[in-house]
């Protein structure tokens, strides 16, 4: 019935019932299929810093688990119950960026090309399924060890809309991908993807970067570590934390948690044997109302780095459609 009720409400779009608007500046979507989980954000990123050298960006999200409605330019002093954490995030991660948020995608690039008309492009984190929107370029991102060809609509399974809806994607990414995966096996999962002779598919792995230590004395990273997450999967992070420390405790926390006082009092309740705290990015931008809790510990983040192997190409297919939609101008 949900997946149906989609499939109707995407015909509508589709013979014009319902208005979709267009821009004449580069809109490239980063969404997904499924519920969460399939590390948007991170690609947005990643995209933001391959794309900034050359061009005037913009980023737009619909700000998820912030308290505010409607259009809101994010600063690097931003509040992240104001404008969402990852949207605060990005904007740390890329100061010169507009990154801006607001639940209806088409209003938000209106507001963001007002205030700013030099902007060459703007990319869209998770609009998929905003059919409001008729982008130039939509990123599909399916993880590894989720794909979407294997999962069923809600509430059955994970997936937003039925599969086949793939077909609007002019890139499919496979995230979270072993950085070892074989070319077999890379063959495997295309097929299962079953692409159109027009679309293209890349996998890319999720790696945890150097860490860069956020609070504390000492930059050393005890043997013995606490990890604390407010993310949609920390399975992989986790596993490769454990690789090199002996996580004590780990506090895995809903995605786009909400923190409060509360939440750190358990650093407190006992004498622990490491002063040692590792988090994520995401979480670490909530965390500045709460210092005074985190005294005598140091912490950690674990950044997330994107790695493909067919990087250049798969830039490049973004950088070619921009400067097609320039030059038309």
């Amino acid at each position: 019935m949900y997946g149906s009720i989609m499939a109707v409400r995407n015909w509508l779009y589709k013979i014009g019932w319902l208005k979709s608007t267009s821009f004449d500046i580069p809109t490239i979507v980063v969404g997904n299929l499924e519920m969460g989980g399939s590390g948007k954000s991170p690609f947005v990123d990643y995209l933001a810093t391959h794309l900034q050298p050359h061009y005037t960006i913009g980023i737009l999200s619909r700000g998820y688990g912030r308290e505010t409605k409607g259009y809101k330019t994010v600063n690097v002093t931003s509040k992240p119950n104001q404008v969402g954490d990852e949207s605060l995030m990005l904007k740390i991660k890329h100061p010169k960026a507009l990154v801006a948020v607001c639940e209806k995608r088409v209003e938000g690039i209106n507001n963001m090309l007002s205030e700013n008309q030099q902007l060459d492009c703007i990319l869209l984190d998770d609009a998929f399924q905003h059919s409001s929107l008729s982008a130039g370029l939509y990123i599909l991102l399916t993880q590894f060890s989720s794909p979407f060809y294997n999962d069923f609509v809600l509430p059955a399974g994970r997936l937003r809309e039925f599969a086949l809806n793939k077909k609007r994607a002019n890139i499919i990414v496979v995230t979270k991908s072993p950085a070892n995966l074989s070319l077999a096996e890379q063959k495997k999962i295309t097929d299962n993807i079953k692409p159109n002779r027009d679309q293209l598919v890349y996998f890319a792995s999720y790696k945890q970067a150097d860490f860069i230590q956020v609070f504390g004395s000492s930059q050393q990273i005890e043997k013995e570590v606490i990890l604390i997450t407010g993310i949609a999967n920390a399975t992989q992070l986790k596993k490769e934390i454990s690789q090199s420390f002996n996580v004590l405790k780990h506090v895995e926390l809903a995605d786009h948690f909400e923190y409060k006082l509360q939440s750190f009092k358990f650093l407190k309740e006992k004498e622990w044997s490491t002063k040692s705290i590792i988090t994520t990015e995401k979480d670490w931008v909530k965390w500045q109302p709460f210092l005074t809790e985190l005294e005598g510990f140091n912490v950690h983040v674990a950044p997330i780095k994107v790695e493909m192997e067919s990087e250049k190409e798969m830039v490049k297919e973004v950088m070619d459609y921009i400067e097609k939609i320039k030059k038309a101008w």
